[in-house]
């Protein structure tokens, strides 16, 4: 895919279907994920989890 410029709608439509960071952005479970992310990454500055942290952050949730 050639992008010819950022803010066409040609552009951000392909962006919309093709990319996975804009799908989940327009996905209907987006704020549970944002939250999740943002209270299991960011808040406590965690970079690397264990699947099984991870897991049972998930459960906790």
């Amino acid at each position: 895919m050639s992008i010819t410029s950022p803010n066409d709608y040609a552009t951000l439509s392909l962006l919309r279907q093709n990319y996975p960071a804009w799908r989940l952005l327009a996905s209907p479970h987006a704020p549970l994920i944002a939250s999740f992310l943002q209270r299991v990454f960011i808040t406590p500055n965690v970079r690397v989890m264990s699947e099984a942290d991870l897991n049972e952050a998930l459960t906790n949730l």
